[in-house]
């Protein structure tokens, strides 16, 4: 069976992922070898995870063993601090002011936790539609449109040149 190489990069997030009944954890900033079709399923289910040629190895390695990373998350990693500092101020145009000036904004801080009450937590109820288990729900659906009874659910047929919706 073939082997893809696969790199979870710095923006990306650590996975833990089960197929076939086996758990799959790979780390950010880290390359593994999987089989094809986990490697297919892998990329297809996390879009930052990156497919990586044989022959870009070594450039991925320069990037996993690097020290600074950009703090604007454009993915720019070096091994110098100079280097990145002139990478922030030819590519981000951020200048010692501007750095300061952002340094002294406050990061948001929650204030307390929101305790939910489960009552509350109703989708169909927020959204106004019927409770169909209490009962007949007639008239709810407007003009142009029935309810049909399907086993234990409503289905809403739609009339045609009708356009669904609730009408009050």
């Amino acid at each position: 069976m073939d082997k893809i190489l696969v790199y979870n990069p710095r923006h990306g997030g650590t996975i833990n992922d089960l197929f076939a009944k086996n758990k799959y954890v790979h780390e950010v900033n880290t390359i593994k070898k999987y089989d094809s079709v986990i490697a297919e399923y892998l990329l297809k289910k996390y879009l930052f995870l990156q497919k990586v040629e044989p022959k870009d190895v070594p450039e991925i390695m320069k990037t996993i063993n690097s020290k600074f990373e950009c703090p604007y998350k454009c993915g720019y990693v070096t091994d110098t601090e100079q280097k990145l500092h002139t990478h922030i101020l030819g590519k981000h145009k951020i200048t010692k002011e501007v750095e300061e000036a952002l340094s002294q904004i406050e990061e948001a801080q929650p204030v307390g936790e929101y305790q939910i009450d489960k009552k509350e937590i109703n989708p169909e109820k927020a959204e106004g539609i019927p409770d169909t288990k209490k009962g007949s729900v007639d008239g709810w659906y407007g003009e142009g449109l029935e309810a049909d009874s399907v086993g234990s659910g409503m289905m809403v047929r739609k009339q045609p040149g009708v356009t669904p919706g609730h009408f009050d």
